[in-house]
């Protein structure tokens, strides 16, 4: 778990990068009326654009802790017997999509407020950024630790330590039942997802 610790300022810059490259420029050169000239319709032209996001930055979240479960399994240091190799895989996977999707929705929402990649990328950096001062209100000041859940850029490596049973990734976010950050991290991906739909289902677009 302790790796995305290491690397979230990577995969905060990545996740800036990727979506707005892959929603903006279609919006701004025009393709975007091409797409949706074919068979293709808003719904599904998000959903295509969504997974290859996913599928990009799933290569960060996702390819180096397997690489690491494969390299200390042929080693001998890795975990000890196959149900223990499925158990540690099955972690592996659910880790890296719950970083994956969160981070991906957030990333696509606010790109569909700009036609300007540099500004969504900014915008991105802005709200993973700033939402990160929940961690120092909730530690210096008499706030519940349930309030958590207003870090989105923390809440899905919380969560990533929770399910390989790691201590808190923060001191903000011990005493936060899991069950409460769950139900916040679907709200935050749910009401990202909610907000890319509704801007582009009401776009003008000339085909």
């Amino acid at each position: 778990g302790e790796y995305y610790g290491f690397v979230i300022a990577a995969i905060f810059l990545f996740v800036a990068l990727v979506a707005p490259e892959v929603l903006c420029a279609d919006r701004r050169t025009g393709m975007l009326g091409l797409y949706l000239a074919s068979p293709l319709s808003r719904d599904t032209y998000l959903v295509a654009k969504a997974l290859a996001v996913t599928a990009v930055l799933s290569a960060v979240t996702i390819g180096p802790p397997l690489l690491m479960l494969v390299a200390r399994t042929l080693d001998g240091t890795g975990p000890d017997g196959f149900g223990a190799i499925v158990e540690l895989l099955g972690k592996v996977l659910l880790s890296g999509v719950v970083v994956t999707v969160l981070y991906t929705s957030i990333s696509l929402a606010v790109s569909a407020f700009t036609t300007r990649r540099a500004l969504a990328s900014v915008g991105v950096i802005l709200i993973l950024g700033l939402s990160s001062l929940v961690d120092a209100t909730i530690t210096e000041g008499n706030v519940a630790p349930e309030a958590f859940v207003l870090d989105v850029a923390a809440l899905p490596i919380e969560l990533v330590f929770r399910i390989y049973g790691d201590v808190a990734s923060t001191p903000a976010s011990m005493g936060a039942p899991t069950w409460v950050l769950l139900l916040g991290y679907l709200g935050w991906t749910a009401l990202a997802l909610g907000v890319l739909r509704t801007r582009y289902q009401r776009a003008t677009v000339t085909r």
